[in-house]
């Protein structure tokens, strides 16, 4: 697809300023864009998880792909 690929050549940066101009929200958020979405870097993520602060959707295995609701 044409999207995945300027995706792909977009910086940290750029990706994290596009999905935060968004004028609506994803319902399904992966770790990086949660901590974009709340404020935080990626590397707290698991630190919010772990103290029982973010719950991820379902039951992910430990080392799996974890994703979070966003409120609607």
């Amino acid at each position: 697809m044409p999207g995945d690929t300027y995706v792909r050549d977009m910086n940290a940066t750029e990706q994290q300023a596009e999905f935060l101009s968004r004028t609506i929200v994803p319902a399904r958020l992966n770790a990086t864009q949660t901590a974009w979405f709340l404020g935080f870097e990626t590397h707290e993520i698991p630190i919010l998880i772990t103290d029982g602060l973010l719950k991820p959707l379902g039951h992910p295995p430990r080392n799996g792909t974890k994703f979070f609701a966003t409120p609607h």
